[in-house]
């Protein structure tokens, strides 16, 4: 956004790009005027922030994934989870079905990264999120298999 020298910039991020969305309103609060989170979560440091055990990093780094891979990392287990879990997938299955969506270990592993950097508050981006001066709307759902 500064090399195309945007001066003013509404930033919508959803899930991974929901966090970075937050780093990019602390560093440039300047520029950023409004900020939109959808399915983001805030970094570490946060007492809202409980990550649960279970196999979220073996199921998130498979080369490629089946539904019940999809169902088990975007969404709850509940009764109304598992359902639009069925119901997400009924729709886009059509553009590509679970077994056509795979990822690389160089992506995986740059994702992992970034997103145990940002959990793991390295750089004090929780105590950092009252810098963000851009008027924010945050919506999250139910929790999901890394926030169980």
């Amino acid at each position: 956004m500064l090399d195309v020298q945007l001066r003013k910039v509404d930033v919508l991020g959803w899930s991974m790009g929901g966090m970075t969305a937050q780093i990019v309103a602390i560093k440039h609060p300047d520029v950023v005027r409004k900020l939109v989170l959808i399915g983001a979560s805030a970094p570490a440091g946060s007492p809202e922030v409980i990550t649960s055990p279970g196999d979220w990093s073996k199921v998130a780094a498979k080369p490629a994934y089946t539904d019940a891979d999809l169902l088990y990392l975007f969404f709850s287990p509940s009764p109304e989870g598992a359902a639009a879990g069925r119901a997400s997938l009924a729709r886009t299955s059509f553009r590509r079905p679970a077994s056509l969506v795979k990822t690389t270990p160089q992506a995986t592993g740059a994702q992992y990264q970034a997103i145990t950097g940002f959990f793991g508050n390295s750089d004090g981006w929780y105590q950092r999120l009252k810098q963000i001066k851009a008027h924010t709307l945050s919506r999250t759902g139910i929790a999901t298999a890394p926030f169980r």
